[in-house]
């Protein structure tokens, strides 16, 4: 595997590359979908 990190500011998530400081992928914060597991019993 390689070492990423990922960069959130105001507008977007980004993954980058900390070897070259490459942006990999950009997601607008406005895009994402959130959702969990085993919170209100399934409702």
């Amino acid at each position: 595997g390689k070492d990423l990190f990922m960069d959130l500011d105001e507008g977007a998530l980004k993954l980058i590359d900390p070897e070259n400081l490459t942006v990999l992928n950009t997601q607008p914060i406005h895009t994402l979908r959130v959702w969990g597991v085993g919170r209100d019993h399934g409702r």
